[in-house]
């Protein structure tokens, strides 16, 4: 698992605000979602985004996470959650 740092940390409608996420490891029923979203990049990335990132504590993330991060940190954690194409660029 890696983490990551938010550089805008994100308010739930309860709770304390998320300020760092762990991502876990892909599965293949989470690269199940690049067919679903193979058109649409952008929900892609989103999508994997909610997926795959979890609070340090183990819990996930609020539905609609992703949704509520600024463009910089969606370009961040796109890098690290979207799967690589073997040696060659991110599939995302």
């Amino acid at each position: 698992m890696s983490s990551y740092k938010l550089k805008h940390p994100v308010t739930p409608k309860e709770g304390e605000p998320i300020t760092a996420v762990t991502i876990r490891p892909i599965k293949g029923k989470d690269m199940r979602l690049i067919d679903r979203f193979q058109t649409q990049p952008i929900a892609l990335t989103l999508a994997m985004i909610d997926q795959l990132c979890q609070l340090p504590d183990g819990s996930d993330v609020f539905p609609g996470f992703a949704d509520e991060l600024r463009e910089e940190d969606v370009d961040a954690l796109g890098k690290l959650v979207m799967p690589s194409d073997g040696d060659g660029p991110p599939t995302g």
